[in-house]
């Protein structure tokens, strides 16, 4: 059996640690980083790694090196909770745009108070939904309604009759 130089085991070491904290600030801490920074952090850790990738190239190294890159791309096209789309839209917005044109960008947000017998956001609520049956994706405000759906709650949350909430993002 082959055994692999020290620097392949570096290489995956770093590659999972690189990972493992850019999937905690974008998972767990629901921070949502911009194109920049997600660039920014993978030429980072490119620099690093960059020397043990040069010495004695390995096909391992270069796998390891290739699921880094995968995976921060995979972190930053995936909308892993309600805030991120919400977030990439918001940064569309540009001093000097006129309100139509960041009313086009931010259509897909209910803000305020919407009665009405049925209401669909297929965005995000913020404000206060009134009606018979409420449905959003997300809600930072409350739905009041004889059946209310809130998509991103915990399950057994998403259903509730009266009154609903975000109880979980």
């Amino acid at each position: 059996m082959k055994t692999l130089h020290p620097s392949v085991l570096t290489v995956a070491v770093v590659s999972v640690i690189a990972v493992a904290f850019a999937s905690f600030l974008e998972i767990g801490a629901a921070v949502c980083a911009s194109a920049t920074i997600f660039a920014g952090y993978g030429l980072f850790w490119t620099v690093i790694l960059l020397p043990f990738l040069l010495r004695r190239p390995s096909v391992v190294k270069s796998g390891f090196y290739a699921l880094l890159i995968l995976s921060l791309v995979i972190l930053y096209f995936i909308p892993w909770n309600s805030r991120k789309p919400f977030l990439r839209d918001l940064e569309k917005v540009r001093i000097g745009m006129t309100m139509p044109e960041v009313e086009t960008i931010m259509d897909g947000y209910m803000k305020g108070i919407s009665v009405s017998a049925f209401n669909h956001v297929q965005g995000d609520v913020f404000g206060i939904c009134i009606g018979i049956f409420n449905w959003a994706y997300a809600v930072r405000g409350f739905q009041l309604g004889v059946l209310n759906h809130v998509k991103s709650n915990p399950k057994g949350l998403r259903w509730l009759p009266i009154f609903n909430t975000s109880f979980g993002s």
